[in-house]
């Protein structure tokens, strides 16, 4: 089996009873605003009963993720929610804790959110 990744979903069609959806990849940043620009990477060709079926399952999952609190329930475009770099900078382990200097009181944490 292969994988497929896609930065994005760009155009989703109905023509002879099939759906087609394509996945982006970004094909470059222009440098001055981070913006990427993105290209069709792949497309999933698929009945519309298929189809229906994945949008149950990818709506259950959404549910779950957003009462699990991995995900919010609102949906930005892909390259608004963040810069390559600030993504890799949200995935690095971040210190949960944080240490008092003075010698009367004892160290205390915080918890910091992630997001």
């Amino acid at each position: 089996m292969q994988d497929t990744f896609g930065d994005a979903i760009g155009n989703i069609t109905v023509f002879a009873g099939t759906v087609r959806i394509d996945f982006l990849k970004i094909s470059q940043l222009e440098p001055n605003s981070n913006t990427p620009q993105y290209e069709t990477a792949h497309r999933l060709v698929m009945p519309v009963g298929g189809f229906m079926q994945a949008a149950d399952r990818f709506a259950a999952l959404r549910q779950k993720l957003i009462d699990g609190g991995l995900a919010t329930g609102t949906t930005a475009p892909a390259h608004t929610a963040h810069t390559p770099t600030e993504a890799v900078e949200k995935t690095k382990a971040k210190p949960v804790a944080k240490k008092t200097k003075s010698a009367s009181k004892p160290a205390t944490t915080t918890k910091k959110s992630l997001t």
